[in-house]
């Protein structure tokens, strides 16, 4: 009867080791992918301000090109060319989704 009650607490033992585990997997991929988008949006963040900046920087450019444009007209200079156009950065890419792992939820109990 003891070796039964042994065994039992044994398997118990067992199957809460390999929950644990189970739940340590999850939390430890929940956690990476909550970083990835984490870093995804601080990318997002920096590639909007280069925008701004872009646009800021643009602006100003047309403002100096209007200037000089008027200037040459009123002398009688021909038209000024167009300033080029900035090249726009590329936009980040999302984060991929966390691997599909053999945890069965079911399994784990949540505290």
């Amino acid at each position: 009867m003891a070796r039964l009650i042994v065994y039992q607490l044994e398997s118990e033992v067992q199957r809460l080791r390999e929950q644990q585990a189970a739940q340590a997997a999850y939390n430890a991929s929940q956690a990476a992918y909550i970083a990835s988008h984490a870093a995804y949006n601080a990318a997002q963040t920096a590639y909007v301000a280069e925008i701004h900046a872009i646009q800021q920087a643009q602006q100003q450019q047309m403002f100096q090109y209007m200037q000089n444009f008027t200037a040459a007209q009123l002398q009688g200079l021909p038209p000024l060319p167009m300033p080029p156009p900035m090249p726009l950065p590329q936009p980040p890419q999302p984060p991929q989704q966390p691997p599909e792992e053999d945890i069965n939820l079911d399994d784990i109990e949540f505290m």
